[in-house]
């Protein structure tokens, strides 16, 4: 074999002189030239992101030596006119600040502030190239070294100078590039900083024009064809075995590499077979570092390497097994390696089969190699049967030893065939009968499955978007899949605008789907699937393992791990039966009684877009992400907040005041919403909220619906909520975030023409900002009552309007409803708390009274309750002025009697105590002083304490009527006379009468000589049917009083505990003895 000297990686700095062959790529001249396009378009400053091993440290090496005219390379083929006079700083990364980096380059001893003597040191190097028009190229391999101690040390300060350099560079007047290789995005390095942090982060991200960097495996292979194919020729045999084995990759869907690009490089990379350089990329670029281990086993001189060929033999699956574990040992034995377990497995039955296998072992452990490999490397539908291993091997074998092979193995249960994927697999071993024990499984399990039950436990279908009708509307539809056994007719609320509806029955036929279907004008796609019986068996066959493995010994790791792997395969067949056969024959579709074709994913959004414009067809355009969705963030619930306060407290200003150079997101949805579809306008000279004046027809309706919301107002009082439902419903079916800007919006246009209403409130007279925000938030606690305008109407209307001494109007509103009803509310709210209960007054006004208390609706009130209230009929009052001008009158007069039924209490009051207890006709204060006179014999001790209250407000210097009477009122009930109740208005007269005679017969006891000390004397008023009243008076001496105890002690025992009986012997004693 050809001695071929390794090549190392590349260090930019190391190696920048140096003459490297390097063999470019398509992708690596794609981006090239784009760098250099770019550049030319003014963007100076890239990022390239690859992961590790890509080759970006070989291509910055590259471009430098191609795009110096210094050099003969011009790896990219650049252009000529492209290639100039250079200048290099080549940086490669370090754990280190890239400002202390540059300050070491440049030699720099701190005499100025900040990072300007770095800059100052990059512009001398470009002024040697300035005048030439040459270019200054600054390359940074290994940006993210830098990047990592920046996050970790003085982010801010690292971050600015980065943004510095950026923004140094891409000053269009310099030719000066900056070339910068990361794995990974820039803000990926700023997980651990604040959010201010990684803002400033995301400035310099985007000073950085990135571009991606990663080699597809094609480009690997291509990579190993251009060097095998100068090292190594070909033979005969090999030619056509390579043939041999690219028809087995078509046929057994082993790689996902076209035919087309085997044929182009197969050939030269002998000497590889195709499955094994293709298996060798897949390896190296998991486990290793893309071209950079590529290269590296290109040069080995391993003794597994290529070097220990020997002429004509093939370095093949198994071969390169052997290789990958001796040179990647420590990552595949490490139980960091997500493939682990698998090549345990291999390890395992490669260790059974020395043990086990006596006869062409070698053949064996070659088989178990490939099986392992290709399981692992292949494409998951790959095949990897008898045909498959018969054809790839029969390069060393003949298919005879391979077939007895394969039997040998799984006799000795090394390896399985699984006939649910049509492959052999490598069997950890265990005593089970696995396939026995799943046939077995089926006696127990019942065959009536729930079909939709499972699909749905093991599918989550993606939510669709209908995109051609997101870009014509700006509304997002969302489709939803739906599985059942048969058309569901289902309605779309809240995000979701349409179902697919996946039918599994294997009963129905499209005939039935379209009889179902026909007519129904729902935006729901049905999708009926030939092929359910074969789902269905396949759902049986995965219940059946899933029993199995749960009554498997807990032991049996092996068998474990197979059904589990039966599982997996079952799954991945019942997915490609589902979900592959979307777009198939498999499947059959249908929308609104109509068969539709769809083959492909493109076709199947553009049937969903086409059911959108047909089910809502009235949807407005509205280009507004921010709002056109179903629920929307909380920064968008503020700046509705805001936007409903300008609204309702600057529309007469332009643009509802915002400013001209800020542009808040309650602005943009303001200009998007309302100002472009001529909602707030400029009219006469000043601003003024309208009717739309939009050329989207869809707006003009969805305003129109609000309208004729209104209009059925009229009626009775509509909750908010259904004008919300109306406008989220075909045809319109708008997203809430919308119905909570324009709702509003329309309800403040219209503010004057309508009552608004909430159930614990009632009626809102005025709407505001907060009440506009609580509509969005509690939309079920409002609702609105339209006016109802007609000539009759609006001529009543006018007639309360002249008897409020108001002006006439030309039209009813909210405005002038709250101006006509508000005297009414204001005499309620003047009225004493006795003039709000008393039930003293005539019917009419009791009902009046309870009109106005419970004034809800002020339309309602003018127009159905005031009439009612005084006995008239509203359309009778309409049609006759007589009558109205009657009515008018009456309710004058009943307004006044609730106006002054406190002064009629007064009054009556008054009247008693003149008339009923004094016997007099008098006025105020004449009644007061010849009260006062009446009782001014009396002196204070010899009155009790409630006498002395009365005679205190009796006496008191009070020179009004209203607040004297009040007082007396006070002194016997304990509260004013505004207070009371009709019930206490009685109890008032009995105490005030029950008082004066109390004083009374004191002043009669006053005028009697007796010695108090020695007597005691009473005054006994006597009255009966017969003789009226007599007046007694009673002297009991000290002496009696102790023969008066005897004596009552002695009625009591005769009389015993009857009160009656007690009170009518003494009445009757009494009598007598008052009579002799």
């Amino acid at each position: 074999m050809t001695n071929i000297k390794q090549l190392s990686s590349i260090n930019i700095v190391r190696d920048q002189d140096k003459s490297i062959e390097y063999i470019p790529t398509g992708n690596s001249k794609r981006i090239a030239n784009f760098i250099l396009n770019e550049f030319d378009k003014g963007v100076h400053s890239f990022n390239l992101i690859g992961s590790y091993g890509t080759g970006k440290s070989s291509f910055l090496w590259a471009f430098n030596r191609s795009i110096s005219n210094s050099n003969t390379d011009n790896f990219f083929d650049f252009n000529s006119n492209a290639l100039r006079n250079c200048e290099f700083i080549n940086v490669v990364g370090e754990h280190n600040s890239l400002i202390t980096y540059f300050k070491t380059y440049f030699s720099i001893e701190n005499k100025l502030k900040g990072n300007q003597e770095i800059f100052d040191c990059i512009y001398q190097q470009y002024e040697k190239v300035k005048k030439q028009n040459g270019l200054l190229v600054i390359c940074i391999d290994e940006f993210g070294k830098f990047l990592e101690y920046a996050s970790q040390h003085n982010p801010e300060r690292e971050m600015y100078f980065i943004q510095q350099l950026a923004e140094f560079v891409n000053d269009s007047s310099r030719n000066i590039i900056l070339l910068t290789s990361v794995h990974q995005a820039i803000d990926s390095y700023s997980n651990d900083l604040s959010e201010s942090q990684k803002n400033e982060w995301k400035k310099v991200k985007g000073r950085l024009s990135e571009i991606t960097f990663n080699e597809p495996i094609e480009q690997l292979l291509f990579l190993a064809s251009k060097y095998f194919g100068s090292k190594y020729k070909a033979s005969k045999n090999y030619i056509s075995y390579n043939e041999v084995l690219n028809k087995l990759n078509q046929s057994n869907n082993c790689f996902s590499i076209s035919k087309e690009f085997i044929d182009n490089i197969g050939n030269n990379l002998f000497p590889l077979d195709i499955f094994s350089a293709i298996t060798l990329t897949y390896s190296l670029q998991r486990y290793g570092q893309n071209e950079r281990s590529l290269f590296t086993f290109l040069n080995t001189s391993d003794h597994l390497g290529i070097e220990s060929l020997k002429d004509g033999e093939l370095f093949d699956i198994p071969k390169l097994y052997d290789y990958l574990l001796v040179n990647l040992y420590s990552i595949l034995v490490s139980k960091h390696n997500p493939d682990y377990t698998q090549w345990a497995l291999i390890k395992s039955s490669i260790e059974r089969a020395e043990t086990k296998v006596d006869e062409n072992q070698n053949l064996s452990l070659d088989i178990l190699k490939v099986i392992g490999l290709v399981n692992l490397f292949a494409s998951k539908g790959a095949s990897i049967d008898d045909w498959f291993l018969t054809n790839y091997l029969s390069f060393k074998y003949n298919s005879s030893a391979i077939e007895k092979a394969l039997k040998s193995l799984t006799k000795l249960k090394i390896i399985r065939f699984n006939s649910f994927n049509n492959s052999y697999k490598l069997f950890g071993g265990t005593d089970m009968d696995i396939e026995s024990a799943i046939l077995k499984a089926s006696d127990s399990i019942d065959e009536g499955l729930d079909i939709v039950y499972r699909l749905n436990e093991a599918f989550d279908f993606p939510i669709l978007t209908a995109k051609e009708t997101l870009y014509i509307t700006g509304t997002p539809r969302l489709f939803k899949f739906n599985i059942s056994e048969n058309p569901s007719f289902e309605t779309p609320v809240n995000e979701i605008d349409g179902f697919i509806n996946l039918i599994f029955n294997e009963k129905l036929t499209g005939k039935d789907i379209i009889e179902k279907t026909s007519k129904r004008d729902i935006p729901i796609l049905y999708g009926l699937y030939k092929n359910s019986s074969t789902i269905r068996k396949t759902l049986l066959d995965i219940v059946k393992t899933e029993k199995v493995l749960s009554e498997v010994d807990i032991d049996d790791r092996f068998a474990k791990i197979e059904l589990k792997t039966i599982i997996k395969s079952q799954k991945a067949l019942l997915n490609h039966y589902v979900l592959h056969s979307l777009y198939s024959k498999n499947i059959e579709w249908f929308f609104n009684g109509e068969r539709r074709v769809i083959k492909s994913k493109q076709e199947l959004n553009k049937i969903l877009s086409e059911i959108c414009l047909s089910i809502y067809p009235h949807t407005p355009k509205i280009n507004m992400e921010l709002i056109n969705k179903h629920k929307v963030s909380g920064a968008i619930n503020s700046a509705r907040k805001s936007y409903f306060n300008r609204l309702v407290n600057n529309w007469g200003e332009k643009d509802l005041g915002y400013p001209d150079d800020k542009f808040p997101s309650d602005k943009t949805i303001y200009w998007s919403l309302i100002k472009n579809n001529g909602i707030h306008i400029e009219e006469d000279g000043s601003y003024i909220l309208t009717f739309p004046n939009s050329e989207d027809e869809n707006f003009i309706r969805v305003w129109q619906e609000c309208e004729s919301f209104l209009q059925e107002a009229k009626k009775e009082q509509r909750p908010i909520t259904d004008l919300m439902s109306i406008l989220k419903q075909k045809p319109y079916k708008l997203k809430q975030g919308v119905v909570d800007f324009l709702i509003p919006t329309f309800l403040f246009v219209r503010r004057g023409d309508f009552a608004l209403y909430n159930v614990d409130g009632g009626y809102m007279p005025y709407i505001n900002e907060t009440i506009l925000y609580l509509i969005t938030r509690n939309p079920n606690e409002y609702s609105v009552k339209s006016f109802e305008l007609d000539n009759l109407r609006l001529n009543l209307f006018n007639k309360y309007r002249v008897y409020l001494n108001q002006d006439k109007q030309a039209s009813m509103s909210n405005e002038s409803f709250i101006e006509s009803v508000r005297p009414f509310l204001i005499l309620y709210k003047s009225l004493t708390d006795y003039s709000k209960k008393t039930k003293r007054l005539t019917p009419e006004a009791l009902k009046l009274r309870s009109a106005i208390s419970h004034a809800e609706d002020p339309e309602k009130i003018f127009f159905e309750q005031f009439p009612i209230a005084l006995g008239y009929n509203v359309k009778e009052l309409i049609q006759n002025e007589q009558l109205f001008d009657e009515y008018i009158i009456k309710f004058q007069k009943t307004i006044i009697e609730l106006r002054d039924s406190y002064k009629e209490l007064l009054n009556r009051f008054e009247n008693f105590l003149t008339t009923e207890v004094l016997g007099i006709r008098s006025d105020f204060p004449q009644y007061k002083v010849q009260l006062q006179k009446r009782y001014d014999s009396l002196k204070e001790h010899q009155i009790l304490p409630s006498q002395k209250t009365f005679m205190l407000r009796v006496n008191s210097e009070l020179d009004d009527r209203d607040s004297w009477l009040n007082s007396i009122c006070f002194s016997l009930l304990s509260k004013p006379l505004d207070r009371v109740s009709d019930k206490d208005e009685d109890v008032l007269k009995e105490k005030l009468s029950f008082i004066i005679k109390e004083l009374d017969n004191l002043c009669d006891i006053k005028n009697v000589n007796f010695d108090e000390s020695e007597e005691e004397i009473y005054k006994i008023d006597f009255t009966s049917q017969n003789q009226g009243l007599k007046n007694h008076l009673v002297r009991i001496s000290k002496r009696q009083k102790e023969e008066v105890k005897k004596s009552i002690s002695k009625i009591e025992n005769t009389l015993g505990g009857d009160k009656q009986l007690r009170i009518a012997v003494l009445t009757e004693l009494l009598k007598k003895e008052l009579n002799e």
